[in-house]
């Protein structure tokens, strides 16, 4: 590991984790086989396993990262859900809504930006 990187308080890694430079763990997170792009910043009590974090990430605290074999791109979800609460940046919101309501003619995604603090809900057809 780099000596660049911060850690916060009972920060837990194994071995073949890789944590890029000028990351900032928070207190209490917990990473298993993972690789952790350059700037990350993980708020805190974090589980992060088997999985690929980009560079300039943001990690919510307390969220919870777990990459596991589900056929993601045919189906939303391997269980029987009535809700799923993502809280995620405003770009992610876009494609999100993207995905829901169809990319407009223009191009736009604008138009499904959602403000801070804003809930919007979505149906599976």
């Amino acid at each position: 590991m780099s000596s660049d990187i911060k850690f916060g308080k009972d920060v837990k890694i194994d071995d073949t984790t890789k944590i890029g430079i000028y990351s900032d763990i928070g207190d209490r997170c917990n990473f298993r086989e993972s690789i952790i792009g350059d700037y990350a910043v993980c708020r805190g009590e974090n589980l992060i396993w088997y999985s690929e974090i980009g560079k300039f990430s943001s990690i919510a605290y307390g969220a919870r990262i777990n990459a596991v074999n589900h056929p993601a791109f045919t189906r939303i979800a391997q269980h029987r859900f009535t809700y799923i609460l993502i809280v995620t940046h405003n770009g992610v919101c876009r494609a999100i809504g993207a995905y829901f309501n169809g990319i407009p003619n223009d191009g736009n995604l604008s138009l499904y930006a959602h403000n801070n603090c804003e809930i919007k809900k979505y149906s599976i057809k």
